[in-house]
């Protein structure tokens, strides 16, 4: 639909811009006036969340997974007793067989009335062990692709970016796939934008605290928004963001790994560097 400049104003100022912030005749949107978009969604939340239930943090790789699991650590839930430094990923089950699998579970329902686990790749494994599950309850985040892959370079096991990125898609086919089965069988899930969550901490801190049925204070409340960083290197939530030069350090470290595996030159690094 094509408009004249007079239209657009007029269509504009309704949405709250005044002539004084006009420039070169096409007023800006006030920001006030717009509505963020929610950093989350959460489906098949009826009834809240049960005193005994089991929370589940899957995701992409290197897409936001070790965040929200850091966000649970923050509220004092259970996540594993060997909960790997930076990815907040539970390494006991992680390298559990499907019956130790089922065993730890049953063992974690009992000495726990709410815990939690981070598995990124859950929906690849979980139909070995789901049953035994108590009420479980989903949290699953979604990032763009393209810098998902970039994680996934930077780090391993990928090379090359575009391939990365396909992995990334059929991951997420895979992804929505086991969230159509969760949803047709009513169970809560809440879907987060790691992006949305960057822009709006805020609102994706109250929402993971009720989706838990967490009575968040204040003191715990902020601590959790401060977490909500962009590029914090690691996940560990009793530890700040890293410096810019200790973020280049660890960085190197892994450019330089990824050189000395590959022969290739990968910001700055060359596999003879480190020969």
């Amino acid at each position: 639909m094509r408009v004249t400049r007079d239209e657009f104003i007029s269509i504009a100022l309704k949405s709250g811009a005044t002539p004084a912030d006009q420039k070169d005749g096409f007023p800006p949107l006030r920001q006030r006036n717009c509505r963020m978009r929610p950093p989350v969604t959460i489906l098949n939340d009826t009834n809240g969340c049960p005193g005994r239930a089991t929370l589940v943090v899957f995701g992409h790789y290197r897409g936001g997974t070790s965040m929200m699991a850091g966000l649970l650590r923050i509220f004092g839930i259970f996540m594993g007793d060997r909960v790997e430094f930076g990815s907040n990923e539970d390494l006991t089950l992680r390298s559990a067989s499907a019956a130790e699998a089922v065993r730890i579970i049953l063992e974690r329902n009992r000495a726990h009335d709410l815990w939690g686990f981070k598995d990124p790749g859950v929906y690849d494994r979980i139909h070995e062990w789901y049953h035994a599950l108590r009420n479980p309850r989903f949290l699953c985040i979604f990032r763009d692709l393209l810098a998902c892959a970039h994680g996934e370079v930077l780090r391993g096991p990928f090379d090359d970016v575009f391939l990365a990125m396909r992995d990334k898609q059929e991951r997420q086919s895979r992804m929505m796939a086991f969230l159509q089965v969760l949803i047709e069988e009513k169970v809560p899930v809440l879907l987060a934008s790691y992006e949305r969550a960057l822009q709006s901490p805020g609102p994706l801190v109250d929402a993971v605290a009720r989706f838990i049925g967490f009575a968040i204070d204040e003191e715990t409340r902020e601590r959790a928004v401060r977490y909500v960083v962009p590029e914090r290197t690691h996940g560990e939530p009793s530890l700040p963001k890293l410096s810019d030069e200790e973020t280049r350090r660890i960085a190197n470290g892994w450019n330089a790994d990824l050189a000395r595996r590959t022969g290739c030159v990968v910001d700055g690094w060359r596999a003879e560097d480190d020969a």
